[in-house]
């Protein structure tokens, strides 16, 4: 492994699990523009401004890098609120009209960080399975201005508002194996139809968030799947 890549995941531990960074790393030079870019395209700038928060100060980078960190990290806490708003917003929509949705991804697991408002969301992801599905699109449907086109999927359907895109989901993942496929619906109806372990509940509403175990299983079935194609 190269050095900066060695030192981008002691920064990358230290901000997730509140560790002390590995400091005989950064005795070298150290080529921050490279660190911050492979935050910006990993999608951890949060997570990594607070592992370099940890290092001493002759060792973190310079003004110019850290003041655009700064601005970058405030451009995600904007985002953050944007988007809690936003699911507060349509989660209300969906329980009076008797639908309890269940929050998958990004949003649910950022709860899990430190520091919550700095883990990236790039959308909302509700999952309201096959029974309500339709009723659910025609609530949302008629819920606020329309701000870019909307669309459906076999997995689900696809709209914006607020400037944040939301997606209500049919089904959690499906496979083009038949075989696979059956599996994974088992699956899904188990931990999210049936609610296998327990649902948590998140933060300020009745919303519904899914087992650990789901997502667990949830992320190793994706990794597995990019992995494979």
């Amino acid at each position: 492994m190269k050095s900066v890549e060695k030192q981008f995941f002691s920064l990358l531990r230290a901000g997730l699990w509140d560790l002390d960074v590995d400091t005989s790393l950064f005795e070298e030079p150290i080529d921050w523009q490279t660190i911050l870019e492979m935050g910006r395209k990993q999608t951890v700038l949060g997570v990594l401004a607070d592992g370099i928060a940890k290092l001493p100060s002759e060792s973190r980078p310079s003004k110019k890098d850290t003041q655009w960190l700064q601005s970058q990290i405030f451009k995600i806490r904007k985002s953050h609120l944007l988007l809690n708003q936003t699911l507060k917003e349509v989660t209300e929509l969906l329980l009076d009209r008797g639908i309890r949705p269940v929050l998958l991804k990004g949003q649910g697991v950022a709860r899990l960080y430190r520091y919550p408002e700095q883990r990236q969301c790039g959308d909302i992801d509700l999952y309201i399975g096959e029974t309500l599905y339709t009723k659910a699109c025609e609530v949302v449907s008629a819920y606020g201005e329309k701000s870019g086109k909307e669309s459906e999927s076999q997995q689900h359907y696809h709209f914006n508002r607020n400037g944040v895109s939301v997606e209500l989901h049919r089904l959690a993942a499906y496979s083009l194996d038949p075989f696979v496929d059956k599996r994974l619906q088992c699956f899904v109806k188990l931990y999210l139809d049936n609610g296998y372990a327990g649902y948590e509940k998140y933060n300020w509403s009745n919303l519904l968030l899914p087992p650990v175990q789901f997502d667990a299983c949830y992320l190793f079935y994706n990794m597995a799947k990019q992995f494979l194609m």
